[in-house]
């Protein structure tokens, strides 16, 4: 594991971050195919990827010198309302790893990496969503301490 460094994205990671993207675009739109473009319509700009940094972290996991992960995030404040209490929470809204490198402990040290960067800024919550096709994440996420809190359900009309 040591091996692996994790650092943080700059524009010039537009190749590699636009590769490792696509493999979990695929894997979506392979299980969620109403949602998703099809296949020969994936793209992604450079210029939507440096609008990314508007608003997300992302942290790159390399394994000798080649990136091998991604991690999107965000920090989020919602005021108190007459229903829910104020919230503040970093939110995971994109984490892939290649396939061929998912047995080597990248999954955890890029989580590490965002609960770290929670604590730095005295952020409480993490969040994110798991689609229910995806029983492996779900099961690494609850190893980890992470709660299922809510269920989104879908019907086509």
């Amino acid at each position: 594991m040591n091996d692996i460094t994790i650092r943080e994205a700059g524009v010039d990671d537009f190749k590699d971050f636009k590769k490792i993207h696509k493999e979990s675009w695929l894997f979506h739109q392979k299980n969620v195919q109403w949602r998703y473009l099809p296949v020969d319509r994936y793209r992604l700009l450079q210029s939507e990827y440096e609008k990314l940094f508007d608003d997300y972290t992302i942290l790159l996991a390399e394994k000798d010198k080649k990136v091998v992960g991604i991690i999107l995030f965000f920090i989020k404040k919602e005021p108190e309302t007459w229903l829910f209490k104020q919230r503040h929470y970093l939110y995971v809204s994109n984490f892939v790893v290649l396939e061929e490198y998912r047995r080597m402990w990248i999954w955890e040290k890029m989580l590490e990496a965002v609960e770290k960067k929670a604590e730095e800024k005295w952020i409480p919550e993490i969040q994110l969503d798991v689609r229910s096709f995806n029983v492996w994440a779900e099961k690494f996420y609850e190893k980890r301490g992470y709660d299922t809190t809510s269920h989104c359900m879908t019907k086509h009309i």
